[in-house]
């Protein structure tokens, strides 16, 4: 197994070298990185795009979750904050765990075995028994990658795909869609939307049973009730 590239973002120096040394016995993680504010949180991330990240969530120049929403790419993120008040916010966002200071050895192999469990759910199954569709743009016919979209909605007599860098109408319905595709990948989310769960950046509650989904493309889509219903056995808690 390649080891993962971790980063860990903690203001207190102490802190910050106790858990490198934690890191640093665990094979399968290889720190790159180390941040003690937000802005070099960021850079760093940008930088080196890690699998993992060890998050405090007060750090000069905001939160945690300021350096969350401003990065391209979502790491698995374990929170080792000293405030258990943010605990609900770091599971709405589908954060791996939340170590409280000062927390244990045996707590921190706690949060490794739940890394692994997430991973490995990340091993993605096909998406379908299809891997595109073909849609028809005038008189060319094109390959689209399901892998590529991150949500369809309903337009019209149309379904729009919609990604990074993707915006396709087909001649179709969402209905006929939704039995094509594998539901354990794409998801229901509202009588207009289904959502590839696989490119959701994170997620945050918004008002009663609903929920605010950030999209790896840059949307941002509302569940109905329903819909929320749909995604929770998704989201680990």
């Amino acid at each position: 197994m390649k080891p993962l590239k971790t980063i860990i973002v903690e203001d207190e120096a102490i802190s910050r070298m106790a858990l490198s040394d934690m890191v640093a016995e665990v094979p399968w993680l290889r720190k790159v990185g180390e941040a003690d504010c937000v802005s070099q949180a960021i850079g760093i991330t940008e930088a080196t795009q890690p699998d993992v990240m060890f998050l405090d969530v007060k750090i000069p120049g905001g939160s945690g979750f300021d350096v969350l929403q401003k990065i391209s790419n979502m790491p698995a993120v374990i929170f080792t904050t000293a405030y258990r008040d943010f605990a609900a916010d770091a599971f709405d966002i589908n954060a791996v765990d939340y170590l409280l200071k000062p927390f244990s050895q045996q707590r921190f192999n706690t949060a490794l075995d739940r890394l692994n469990t997430r991973l490995a759910e990340r091993e993605q199954p096909a998406l379908t028994g299809i891997e595109s569709f073909m849609v028809r743009t005038g008189d060319r016919i094109q390959p689209v990658q399901l892998s590529d979209i991150d949500y369809l909605q309903a337009d019209g007599d149309y379904v729009a795909a919609r990604g990074q860098g993707l915006n396709q109408l087909m001649s179709t319905n969402l209905s006929a869609l939704e039995q094509e595709l594998d539901a354990d990948i794409f998801v229901r989310i509202h009588r207009s939307l289904i959502v590839n769960r696989l490119n959701i950046r994170f997620l945050r509650r918004e008002g009663d049973r609903r929920l605010r989904l950030f999209m790896r493309g840059g949307d941002e889509l509302l569940s109905s009730r329903a819909g929320t219903k749909r995604l929770s056995p998704f989201i680990r808690s």
